[in-house]
């Protein structure tokens, strides 16, 4: 699968690497938030 977006741990800083709909989910060790979506969109030529 394609890896649409990254995540730097040290910031928490989240990171496109692909346009479409991608899901951010936080996670600490049993506790979840409810995910939610970034849209990517290209740039303008």
């Amino acid at each position: 699968g394609t890896v649409g977006i990254a995540l730097d741990t040290a910031t928490g800083t989240v990171m496109a690497q692909a346009p479409g709909d991608w899901r951010v989910q936080a996670r600490v060790e049993d506790i979840r938030s409810d995910p939610v979506t970034i849209t990517v969109v290209a740039p303008a030529p």
